[in-house]
């Protein structure tokens, strides 16, 4: 193969043209384009060499031309023979090897060319590897005392979603066939990177050892084809491990190995043929329905995981550094004879340079194409509520009544038992089951919005359905520093944890990752503040540096060390039985200041408040609440002894044992007998007994007048005994307190006693004690080393009823800790983007309901967990705290709850809807451009021209409840089409704190009022375009307030053209008002294609 063949085979490789079959993505935009990106490839690049070589050649042979014309001269002038001539004989050798060297140079520009453009690609990606020379590196440093760098720093990195590690897709039938990645089993695939390609593998049948909800050992048995059916649909699910094989193992041969095993299976032979149906393409007439969606899958997986922040100026810098240390040899210009020598070369480099900068220009054409797409702000593509029934208006009840699907759920979900029947009653007596509005038509949620005031401030949770960086992203406007607390359980890259990582850049992949994420997380803290980051060993240095590069090394507040109650007996070194909890501050000084953070409640506070939520409903006795905390104290000092199985320790629990008295009083304090406490809704409050005497301070002791009986200060009074009438004897030191009320004293004996806060004795002889309350114990200062042995797992078992619902969540008293040690007060944020399973929610709302603070909550998660998972958890802790085997033991719980559920765009998503179409005069010129035009429009223009239309336009904004999209229903790229919200995308470009929303679609409008992020009160109008048309719009003005002369907005946004005034004149004091009415369509677009602060 030529050289020039090998180039254009690898630009090919590079601009992603080689894989016709592949459909979806940047691939199904670039292959649109194949033909005039291969005539460009095959044809105008050659030419280009050739011309920019011939010119060069003829300038130097014109130039040694006229040299000789020169010599001859001078020769006969001289009276002799020109042709012998030693100048004369040099210069036609020059001429000749000018008119010969052409092809030479043509072969040094394609292997430079070559070299230069390989080193830097990678299975679809550019790798910011600065060379120095060969395969020495260098690093961009500007100067600073310490800095940070990884490999794909200059890189966002776009794996992210749950999608690429798991991949489903459906039969005509209506069953599923999935491809699941397996974790990889690290104990055996422990190959380091460099040594080794991973791929993707069909799973061999084995067995591996598990750990059971307590901790046990057992083997679970894989195989690499299987069949399950939950919910009546049967799924064919064919296993992959992403693992450690061979270096220059190809994925291609990998695919017809497992096609191979999986067509050949009994399970698909008999019963799956469906899966063999032909998706012929014109390379492959053979290709199968499962070779499509594996082939898909597989280049998802192992190529494009980064996209470039400016590739064109890494490339150009690397080209001139690639000149002048790899191409212009100062040795070959030092001991070159003639100057005619060293000008060759630099007409080989001038055309090296030329045709290597056009073919950047290309390259980096595509890539900022990418980067407009992955970082402008993604559409909402929907948004619903989930609310509890006791929020819903009296007027919609009985939509909520023959709703069958909202009925189906609750059982579903197991907070309604199928025997119920809807009934008004059945509503009233269980407030709180949630309403899911993506259940019911657009009037019943319009109904809901319309009826909420203050609907920003009423919000109790925001759940999104996102990428994370994208959510993060759009969030800017309305959430700065806004966030008091944000608790992060990122993928630990320990390679079996779904975390995707290009091969030999396994940290460098994460780094990029979690640092951007962080980033854009940053200044949505308020300035005290603080962020919470789970991590083990394998990056816990990493987000260390990445947290002191973003947070500033001062702001490092502790690294938490969280001691867990696992063992693992076939580690070969130690077992490790910790994780790292990283904690940073916003601004550590205001955190300080604050005396309430990094505090949280005695060890064993929680569980004795657990406790009294489970008794108080069923009101108890006295005597069997004493029991059940006795039984409690007892347990938990039995399962210490089993763990730390008869060594010693310290119970972290034994400054709390003493509170083993129980009595009923009112949330006000008031005393309860415990017949009465049904009748009075009384609580169960817990207390023990603490010394009554006064402080051991010797002057006090000594004075005078608490010696003296007739003195009102006298603190050796003897009090009579409430049952036997007789006098108890004083404290030796005396009483705490005077008798009777005294001065500013706080308490007396007497008030203390009225209010049943003395313990008497049996009888006169014991000295009265006073009655101390557990909710009274002051807080501890947090420990930097604590242990928490609750099971994550077993807490989401008895949720769901059944086991592994998500792979390794983290507790809720985790979580719950951190909440507590940031000092949360009404009203304020707590985040959590990487939600997981939703173990932050749940925390949450158990903590709001033990203490009575209302904290708001905002969760992220991609992929299907947040439907399958955290929607169901959020419903069921709402209507009940304990669960056992999927079912609620109880449902005395009452929790107002208002959720706002927002899916948005993703990347996907974004590539679906692109098409390129060139514009009518740009298609009718194009074909009678010169070569040059051409050229330069395919090279810098043609991505951004023709896909303007595909984007958004301001035609779209006419009618703005109509826009519409592809958006992908599943991971295998399907895609529906469906209307999106604009309104709602539009309130968070602009950061809108949204105050009312007066939403009717059947008129053809959405009313907006709420704050700007400048303090601003503002109005947004939505207006259909054709049902309020341009005539008629200031027939709607002064139903709309769009004149707001009474000054109640500042900034009034409406859509379409309109001839509303911007200045008008007050009636009343005849001043000139101007209002700031603006175009919706430009600050829509101006704010979605901002640029992106971590470029």
């Amino acid at each position: 193969m030529s050289k020039y063949n090998e180039l254009v085979k690898k630009l090919k490789e590079i601009f992603q043209i080689d894989r016709p079959e592949l459909d979806f993505g940047i691939y199904r935009i670039l292959n649109a384009k194949a033909d005039e990106i291969n005539n460009y490839l095959e044809n105008t690049l050659k030419q280009k060499i050739n011309d920019a070589l011939a010119t060069a050649g003829n300038a130097n042979k014109a130039e040694l031309e006229k040299q000789l014309s020169t010599a001859i001269k001078a020769a006969e002038d001289a009276g002799f023979n020109a042709e012998d001539s030693p100048k004369v004989k040099d210069l036609r050798q020059q001429i000749i090897t000018t008119s010969q060297g052409a092809n030479e140079h043509e072969n040094a520009v394609f292997t430079h060319l070559l070299s230069f453009f390989s080193r830097y690609y990678d299975s679809g990606d550019f790798v910011s590897k600065r060379r120095y020379k060969g395969d020495t590196y260098a690093i961009p440093y500007a100067g600073e005392e310490v800095m940070l760098h990884w490999a794909n720093k200059d890189q966002y990195y776009i794996k992210s979603g749950e999608n690429f590690a798991n991949y489903s897709f459906k039969l005509d039938d209506g069953r599923k066939v999935s491809f699941k990645l397996l974790a990889a089993d690290t104990a055996k695939d422990n190959r380091k990177d460099n040594d080794a390609d991973r791929r993707f593998v069909l799973i061999e049948p084995h067995t591996r050892t598990k750990f059971d909800d307590e901790g046990n050992e057992y083997d679970e048995e894989y195989q690499p084809v299987t069949v399950f059916k939950s919910d009546g649909t049967e799924e064919l699910v064919i296993q992959f491990e992403y693992k450690a094989v061979k270096k220059g193992t190809k994925q291609d041969a990998l695919v017809i190995a497992a096609l191979q095993t999986v067509l050949s299976h009994d399970l698909v032979q008999n019963s799956w043929a469906d899966i063999t149906k032909r998706e012929p393409t014109e390379k492959n007439p053979n290709r199968t329905l499962l070779e499509k969606h594996l082939t898909t899958y597989t280049q998802r997986n192992t190529a494009d995981y980064f996209i470039h922040k400016d590739l064109g100026g890494f490339l150009s810098n690397e080209l001139d550094f690639y000149i002048k240390n790899e191409v212009m040899n100062l040795d070959n210009v030092q001991n070159a004879s003639v100057f005619a020598d060293i000008e060759k070369q630099l007409r080989m480099i001038q055309c090296l340079r030329s045709i290597a900068t056009d073919i950047v220009k290309f390259l980096a054409q595509l890539e900022n194409f990418q980067k407009k797409l992955w970082t402008k702000r993604k559409f909402v593509t929907s948004t619903d509520y989930l609310l509890t029934i006791d929020i819903v208006p009296q007027s919609l009840l009985e939509q909520v009544l023959s709703n069958e699907k909202q009925w189906d759920i609750w059982q579903s979900f197991g907070v309604i038992k199928p025997e119920q029947l809807p009934s008004k009653a059945l509503l009233e007596n269980n407030p709180s089951l949630m309403i899911d509005t993506r259940l019911f038509d657009t009037s019943f949620k319009q109904g809901i919005i319309n009826s909420i005031a203050n609907i920003d401030e009423s919000i109790d949770g925001l759940l999104f359905n996102s990428d994370n960086l994208h959510c993060l992203t759009l969030l800017q406007n309305k959430f700065h520093e806004s966030i008091k607390c944000i608790y992060i359980d990122p993928p630990y890259n320990t390679g079996g944890d779904g975390f995707l990582y290009k091969d030999g850049f396994k940290t460098s992949s994460w780094l990029s990752m979690i640092h951007d994420r962080i980033k854009k997380a940053h200044p949505l803290l308020l300035d005290n503040g603080v962020l919470f980051s789970s991590i083990d060993e394998k990056e816990r240095n990493q987000l260390e540096s990445v947290l002191n590069f973003i947070f500033g090394k001062e702001n490092r507040t502790e690294e938490l060390i969280w001691t867990q109650n696992t063992t693992k007996n076939k580690s070969p070194t130690y077992s490790t039985n910790h994780e790292y909890v990283e904690v940073y501050s916003k601004n550590i000084g205001s955190t300080k200041a604050d005396f309430l953070m990094f505090r949280e409640p005695k060890p064993g506070l929680v569980e004795i408040n657990e406790l009294i939520d489970r008794l108080n409903p069923i009101y108890p006795s006295i005597a069997d609440i004493e029991a059940e905390l006795k039984q409690l104290y007892k347990s938990h000092k039995n399962r210490l002894k089993e763990i730390f199985n008869g060594e010693e320790f310290d119970d972290d629990w034994k400054g709390i044992y003493n509170y083993k008295n129980a009595e009923y009083r009112t949330t006000e304090g008031k005393f309860v007998p415990e017949e009465m406490a049904r009748e009075e809704q009384a609580k169960i409050w817990i207390w023990r007994e603490v010394d009554t005497s006064m402080p051991q301070v010797k002057e006090d002791s000594q004075k005078t007048e608490f010696k003296d009986p007739e003195n009102e200060a006298y603190r050796f009074y003897r009090p009579i005994h409430p049952i036997t009438g007789m006098e108890c004897p004083a404290p030796k030191r005396g009483w705490a307190w005077p008798y009777n009320p005294l001065g500013k004293q706080k308490s007396c004996f007497s008030d203390l006693a009225k209010d049943h806060r003395i313990a008497w004795g049996d009888d006169e002889s014991k000295i009265p004690q006073r009655k101390s309350f557990i909710h009274e114990v002051q807080t501890n200062v947090s420990k930097s080393v604590f242990n928490d042995f609750t099971d994550g797992e077993k807490e989401l078992a008895n949720l769901f009823g059944s086991n592994r619902v998500f792979g390794g969540p983290k507790p809720t008293t985790l979580v719950s800790k951190f909440i507590r040690q940031s000092a949360m007060k009404n009203g304020e944020l707590f985040c959590d983007f990487f939600a997981g399973s939703g173990t932050s929610a749940d925390a949450l709302l158990r903590l709001n309901y033990d203490d009575y603070v209302d904290r708001k909550y905002l969760l992220v998660e991609s992929g299907k967990h947040l439907d399958e998972i955290i929607i169901p958890r959020i419903q069921k802790i709402i209507f009940s705290e304990n669960w056992k085997n999927g079912k609620a033991e109880d449902s005395n719980r009452h929790m107002k709850q208002l959720i706002k559920l927002s899916y948005l765009e993703s990347y996907e998503d974004s590539l679906n809807n692109l098409e390129l179409r060139k514009p009518q005069t740009t298609g009718d010129l194009f074909e009678t451009m010169p070569e040059q035009a051409k050229s330069d429009y395919l090279l810098n223009y043609m991505l951004e021209t023709e896909s303007k239309g595909s984007l958004l336009s301001t035609d779209d904004f006419k009618k703005p409840f109509d826009y519409k999209m592809k958006i992908a229903v599943d991971s295998a790229g399907a895609c529906e089409e469906q209307n999106i919200d604009l309104v709602e995308t539009f309130n968070y470009l602009i950061g809108l704190h949204v105050k009312t929303i007066e939403s009717n679609l059947d008129k053809g409008y959405v009313r907006i009022e709420g704050t700007l992020p400048s303090g601003e009160r503002a109005l947004v109008l939505w207006r259909d375009c054709e049902k309020i048309q341009y005539d008629d719009f200031t027939k709607f003005a002064i139903r709309f307030d769009l004149f707001a002369k009474q000054k109640t907005f500042d900034v009034i946004y409406v859509n379409g053209d309109h001839n509303l005034p911007t200045a008008f004149t007050n009636d009343e004091d005849d001043v000139t008002r101007t209002l700031k009415l603006r175009q919706i369509e430009p600050e829509f677009l101006e704010q979605m294609f901002a640029p992106d602060e971590l470029a």
